[in-house]
């Protein structure tokens, strides 16, 4: 009996079409089958008769009066039964006397025995010569790990096939930092390429985001309090600098994940329709934007396109830095886009500024977290703790907005207050160039120009509330402790045929309708960027303590007078490049790699699941497959071919562990054959199997548990 499960790392989208699910259907099944093949195969070379080869386990399942059947399809060919079953979570393939179901060994083993008359006349019973435990031990071996070998073989033809044909991947390049987080901390700036991840691998450009740093950080942060730090090299303006990153952890769960806080690269392709979002700026552009549309060039200027793709795709740390420096003016930008002749052609659009939004009320400045290495507060000497009072010699006033009202200043004027000193503290600061745009990650705002991370305290400070003519009861100092999203009214969202309500669940998802604590992991900041996703017909409901009482509020995001935010409404979509070998034998050394890899991945988060530091909840069954399979499909055969080899690399782990009624547990019992030289005691055997079984049945239920529950969820 071969299963299968898989982490739940890989998350994408679903099936839309038949040939879409035809192409999962024959790639999940081409797996499972080349592992019950090996077996076969095997077994066959052995002179072993082979009843039974099914892709999926052919069980009864009978819910009330409905008797469901246990086989999709199945047809007899020789000695052989064929057929798929009805239970998609692997397969097996059934030999005369070899029955993995404790409660029919014993009928099995009775099955196969079988007299004969010798020379003498005595009756003698002897095992089939055909049954599988008639062969001898090396045999009996062979025939059980041949299902895990030919996986392992099978994900290193796979791989090798599709970096023959040419692999998508998502490069190290760094298109930003969250505020305060190792990377950012240690320097690294966007337009960074990482090209050399701890100390045991050789430098080389083309490393990739998703696997060779992301697996490596999250290692480093596996069963610690405290993540190990990572020797990382950047390359930045044809140099090569040494940094040492210690990851931090997401919440304070130990087996969350760790994180240096790294955004991986976009392109300036546009990803979504503006249309999509009517109340953005880009849904205003003169001409209209369309899916697909590379930007090429900003305000007469054509952008780099020395990092440009084979596709023409380029990566938006320029565009994205033009977009921060103009926040506040229209822009040009030119596209290239395919015309209905099917040629390129190039657009002229006008883009103007995106008006920034608020509630009408002003939280209060925290303190900063984090200073950035080498940055002007770095050398200045401030501190994590300290608090800013005035800017250029006025209060700080808004949090949220200070970055924009010092967009253009090149010395700033801080007063700082400092615990355990009494007056405050005067400096000025030489602004560099570095700003980077908020996102939606950020619990904490930056100025980056400066080199400080700061937190914003949910107490109000000031109330303008100049939108609204009915009084509301917002004071000074109360506390907002936690909001929700609500429709102001059911007329249809401007530009669009759905009402609000069913605009926010459309978009927004779960998160939508859900009332959302405030706390350290979620804070003012990410109230703030909530406030300008949501068309102008959702209203925001927050909780406010004063004192000892509770009220609440609902409040209607409106335009802030003379703010406005660099994302004017883009969506981009990723920035990937292909990695192409150019041979077989090329080929073939990154599908050994990319195999050991995928086994190295399975095996540590494997036993990080036993060691508990990593939750059962990320495991998932056929249904997380499926999907993940599917959004593969979508990208092409060779994202399809390496999901495949991760799948197999997941299926030889799995069924090489030493647990009863899997191929590691009956090897297990093999090698202690073959040892003593007697088999295990019957009666061990199937008290062994029995809880293997059990075991194994309850994980099935427990990973369809999962995948119930997060399309639930989701």
């Amino acid at each position: 009996m071969d299963f299968i499960v898989i982490g739940a790392g890989w998350i994408g989208g679903s099936a839309d079409t038949l040939l879409h699910i035809v192409k999962i259907a024959m790639g999940i099944g081409f797996v499972i089958f080349v592992h019950e093949m090996g077996h076969f195969l095997a077994a066959k070379m052995c002179g072993v008769k082979c009843e039974k080869f099914y892709i999926g386990f052919d069980v009864p399942i009978k819910i009330g009066p409905i008797q469901l059947p246990s086989k999709l399809c199945h047809f007899k060919y020789g000695e052989t039964e064929y057929g798929v079953g009805i239970i998609p979570l692997g397969g097996y393939v059934k030999m005369l006397g070899q029955e993995d179901h404790p409660g029919n060994q014993a009928e099995e083993a009775e099955r196969i025995r079988v007299e004969t008359e010798g020379e003498d006349g005595e009756i003698r019973v002897e095992l089939d010569p055909r049954s599988y435990a008639a062969k001898s031990v090396p045999q009996r071996m062979m025939i059980i790990s041949a299902g895990v070998i030919m996986n392992v073989f099978f994900a290193m033809l796979m791989a090798a096939a599709a970096y023959k044909m040419g692999v998508s991947y998502s490069p190290c390049l760094v298109s930003g930092t969250l505020a305060a987080h190792p990377a950012w901390v240690a320097g690294i700036q966007p337009g960074d390429l990482l090209t050399k991840i701890g100390n045991d691998r050789e430098e080389s450009e083309q490393l990739r985001f998703k696997y060779d740093l992301a697996t490596q950080v999250m290692k480093a942060g596996f069963g610690k309090e405290s993540p190990d730090p990572i020797d990382l090299t950047v390359k930045r303006n044809g140099q090569s600098i040494k940094l040492k990153v210690a990851p931090n952890r997401r919440g304070d769960d130990p087996r969350g994940m760790a994180s240096i806080g790294v955004l991986s690269v976009h392109s300036t392709t546009l990803a979504m329709d503006p249309k999509d979002f009517p109340f953005r700026a880009t849904s205003k552009a003169t001409p209209s934007f369309a899916t697909g549309d590379r930007i090429v060039a900003f305000n007469g200027s054509p952008l780099d396109d020395s990092l440009a793709n084979k596709a023409g795709d380029l990566p938006l740390m320029e565009l994205r830095a033009l977009l921060v420096q103009h926040v506040d003016k229209p822009i040009d930008v030119t596209v290239s886009r395919t015309n209905n002749d099917g040629k390129l052609e190039k657009v002229n659009i006008t883009v103007p500024p995106q008006p920034r939004k608020w509630l009408g009320i002003v939280m209060t400045m925290g303190a900063i977290v984090a200073i950035q290495n080498g940055s002007p507060a770095d050398a200045a000497g401030l501190r994590a703790g300290d608090v800013m009072l005035t800017a250029q010699g006025e209060p700080v006033g808004d949090p949220v907005t200070l970055a924009f009202r010092l967009r253009n200043a090149k010395e700033v004027q801080l007063t700082l207050r400092r615990k355990g000193v009494a007056d405050p503290l005067d400096v000025t600061l030489i602004a560099t160039e570095n700003q980077q745009p908020s996102n939606p990650y950020d619990n904490l705002l930056r100025l980056d120009r400066l080199g400080i991370a700061y937190a914003v305290d949910p107490i109000v400070s000031h109330v303008a509330l100049s939108n609204e003519e009915e009084k509301l009861d917002v004071q000074i100092g109360d506390e907002v402790v936690s909001f929700d999203l609500e429709p102001r009214n059911q007329t249809s969202v401007k530009g669009t045929d759905k009402t609000p309500h069913q605009w926010a669940t459309e978009r927004l998802g779960k998160s939508y309708g859900k009332m959302q604590e405030l706390d350290e992991n979620f804070s003012w900041v990410k109230v703030d960027g909530w406030v300008q996703q949501v068309p102008p017909e959702i209203q925001f409901r927050l909780k406010l303590k004063r004192g000892d009482k509770e009220t609440v509020v609902q409040l209607l995001p409106v335009e802030q007078p003379n703010h406005f935010l660099s994302s004017r409404g883009f969506v981009f979509a990723e920035f990937t490049r292909v990695r192409t070998a150019d041979s077989v034998a090329a080929a073939m050394s990154l599908g050994v790699r990319e195999t050991k890899e995928r086994l190295s991945e399975v095996w540590t988060i494997f036993t990080h699941l036993i060691r508990g530091n990593i939750s059962t909840k990320n495991l998932g069954g056929p249904i997380l497959i499926a999907k993940v399979a599917s959004d593969e499909t979508k990208k092409g055969i060779p994202s399809l071919l390496i999901f495949l080899t991760m799948l197999s690399a997941n299926l030889a782990i799995l069924n090489a562990l030493p647990f009863p009624v899997l191929d590691g547990g009956h090897f297990t019992f093999l090698l202690w054959e073959g040892i003593v030289r007697r088999p295990v005691p019957e009666r061990l055997q199937v008290g062994l199997s029995m809880f293997g079984l059990v075991g194994l049945l309850l994980l099935m239920a427990y990973v369809f548990f999962n995948d119930i529950s997060r399309l639930l969820s989701s």
